[in-house]
């Protein structure tokens, strides 16, 4: 898709940039782009960074300025200096109607629980602009822990089971499986 600010982008370039041409609703679409306004602090009555363009599609509209290195000031590094983005571990556990359940390990201290939500991916999630500066800040002070619910990410996918009862089952297992209790004296 480029760079090009200002480009205005019709609703079939973004379906088939993103989801590579498979049916994905409008609706699909509208939430995915209400989540990025979100994450980048605009809003749609707003719209400082996407602006809606009525019946064709969407719009970038902030500004872009590309620097060079020599222009970049220490202090506005994404990444501090010293500090390692610690690693990410992923494992499974098997829940009692044998769906295999992925989780994710990262950081040290306090275990701190991600429960999954839709559409999850503990790698795309890693590694996704949108996500990555989160999981990091919060793995710096904790044991975070992600999984994947049933049905999405790198869990199983072809699942009986999709009941509430079900994801509270998958969080419980998680939960053990990544911070086990200690051992009874």
């Amino acid at each position: 898709m480029g760079n090009e600010s200002g480009r205005g982008r019709t609703r079939c370039e973004l379906l088939d940039a993103v989801w590579g041409g498979r049916y994905i609703s409008d609706s699909a679409l509208t939430s995915r782009v209400k989540m990025l306004r979100r994450a980048l602090g605009d809003d749609g009555n707003q719209q400082r960074v996407i602006a809606t363009a009525h019946g064709i599609g969407y719009r970038f509209v902030a500004e872009v300025a590309e620097l060079d290195d020599d222009a970049v000031d220490a202090g506005d590094a994404v990444d501090e200096p010293g500090i390692v983005r610690p690693p990410q571990q992923i494992r499974y556990c098997v829940s009692p109607d044998g769906v295999r359940v992925a989780y994710a390990i990262s950081g040290t201290g306090s275990p701190l629980v991600r429960a999954a939500n839709w559409l999850t991916h503990l790698d795309l999630e890693w590694s996704s602009p949108i996500w990555a500066h989160w999981l990091d800040g919060l793995a710096h002070h904790h044991r975070l822990i992600r999984y994947d619910e049933r049905g999405c990410g790198l869990s199983d996918w072809e699942v009986a089971d999709f009941s509430f009862d079900a994801w509270v089952n998958d969080l419980e297992l998680v939960v053990m499986a990544a911070d086990p209790p200690p051992p009874s004296a």
